[in-house]
Order: structure tokens, then C-alpha cells, then sequence
């Protein structure tokens, strides 16, 4: 058949060519594969600094689009344990607490490993920003591992607090090893609980939570302390005695209705 003197059947081929090449995506001009986790190029203010008249948002400015956003609010963790506004665009992660910044206090903000940009590259390491609002940072360290006390394991992701005379809730979020870490608190005397925040309110309720407490003293700006917290679910009873068995001649099992 023809139409217009242009035989009809020659130009499908040619069609179905132009239709594939327009779907496929093609990388911009000048660009490659892009194998490498979002970087942090930018932030605000630098990790360890010492900002007393701080007014601004914090902020953290990446090299790439992140995947998605709206999972930094989410996921990070914040030091002390206040309420934030945390605003994620393409690029730029702003932080600022919902009371405004408060003086002569150390503020952390750690989003954990898995951070992923647009093609599903994920970070292997966290993000931390670290600044004071006092006058210098303090190279203290406290540290330590949560430990559940039934099973003899370790507990991921169970809050840390520690609290001192002005009050401040410095705190942290136990790793997948149970871990923790809490730098640069200002020298003095703490009063420090781990818990298993089974309601996730941030707040220890002692009726119900496994929870363990202990003391930390920061004599120095150089003073570093090592906890092993033991969380314990509340109980209001002693310990009573259910059963009593020999074993043999001269020994006898004792089972009581409680952890010892």
C-alpha cells in the first residue's frame, strides 16, 4: 500500500527506533556512576566549636539530593534530650530547639549510619555535630554498654541520660553493641539512667520500664568514666521461694519465683 507516494510499511521500523530511544534514561553529559555515599560539605557551626550568642538554625549541607528526607527527623539523635524542629530538604538538614538555644550547654546531634541519596548509596559511619553554647568544649568522655540483666545481653537502642545540677538531660542512644557515648559534658557531678523506652516517649516510667542507674563524676575537662548499666524490670516484691530439691547427698536446688 502507499499513501502520499511513501510506502506505509517502511516507516514503522523507523518509528518504534525514535519511540525506545526517547524512553531511555541517559546520564548528563560529562557524569558517571554514582557510587559514593552523601557527604557533609557544610555545617553549622563546626563540630566542637563554641558559640555562647548562638541564634541561628544549625544546619548540616550535604553533596548530593538524600533519598528521602523526611527519615532524618525520624532517625537522628539529640543531645539534651528537648524537643527540636528538624527541617530535611534536598540537601540541607536545619535544627533548632522549640525553646531556642539555651546558655552554657553542650548540644549533640548524631544521624546514625544509612543515610541513602537518590540511588540507594547509604552511609557507613554516623554524622555528628557537636558545639557548645558555653564559653570552651570540654574534653570529657563518658562512655559505657547496656546491659539487660535477664537475658545477659545488650540492649540496642536504650536511652542514656545523664543529669546534673542545672538539669540538663544530656543523652544517647545505645548502638547495635549495646554501646553509648556522651562527649564533651561540662565538668561536675551527674546522676546517669539507662532504660528500655518500650512507649517511646523519651521519659523513664519506672512502674513498667527495665531501667538502671548509677553516678558519674567529671572532676576534670579530661575525665573519662565507663558504665556498665544493668536494665532491670521494676518489681515492688522480695524474692520468694517456690521450690526445693536434692540433687544429691549433700546439696539441694533452691528456685525462687525472682532474678537474684
Amino acid at each position: 500500500m502507499r499513501r502520499n507516494g511513501h510506502p506505509v510499511g517502511r516507516l514503522l521500523p523507523v518509528l518504534a527506533i525514535v519511540l525506545v530511544s526517547c524512553a531511555r534514561e541517559e546520564m548528563p553529559p560529562g557524569t558517571g556512576p554514582d557510587f559514593e555515599a552523601p557527604v557533609v560539605v557544610e555545617m553549622f557551626p563546626l563540630h566542637g566549636s563554641a558559640v555562647p550568642d548562638m541564634d541561628e538554625d544549625a544546619f548540616l549541607r550535604f553533596d548530593e539530593p538524600l533519598g528521602d528526607p523526611r527519615s532524618v527527623s525520624r532517625v537522628i539523635e539529640t543531645s539534651p534530650a528537648w524537643l527540636y524542629e528538624i527541617n530535611a530538604g534536598r540537601k540541607n538538614v536545619r535544627i533548632r530547639p522549640r525553646d531556642g538555644w539555651q546558655p552554657d550547654v553542650v548540644y549533640m546531634f548524631r544521624i546514625p549510619p544509612g543515610l541513602r541519596d537518590l540511588v540507594r548509596n547509604q552511609t557507613s559511619e554516623p554524622i555528628e555535630l557537636l558545639f557548645t553554647t558555653g564559653q570552651e568544649i570540654s574534653g570529657t568522655r563518658t562512655m559505657g554498654t547496656v546491659w539487660d540483666r535477664e537475658t545477659v545481653r545488650t540492649v540496642r537502642g536504650a536511652a542514656f541520660r545523664v543529669i546534673g545540677s542545672d538539669s540538663v538531660p544530656y543523652a544517647a542512644v545505645a548502638d547495635t553493641g549495646g554501646h553509648f557515648v556522651l562527649p564533651a559534658l561540662p565538668v561536675g557531678e551527674y546522676w546517669a539512667y539507662a532504660f528500655r523506652d518500650q512507649n517511646q516517649n523519651t521519659v523513664l516510667d519506672r512502674d513498667f520500664e527495665p531501667h538502671d542507674s548509677g553516678r558519674v563524676l567529671l572532676p576534670d575537662s579530661t575525665s573519662i568514666v565507663r558504665l556498665d548499666l544493668w536494665l532491670t524490670s521494676p518489681d515492688s516484691t522480695p524474692p520468694q521461694l517456690v521450690s526445693a530439691t536434692a540433687t544429691d547427698s549433700l546439696r539441694l536446688r533452691l528456685e525462687f519465683d525472682d532474678l537474684l
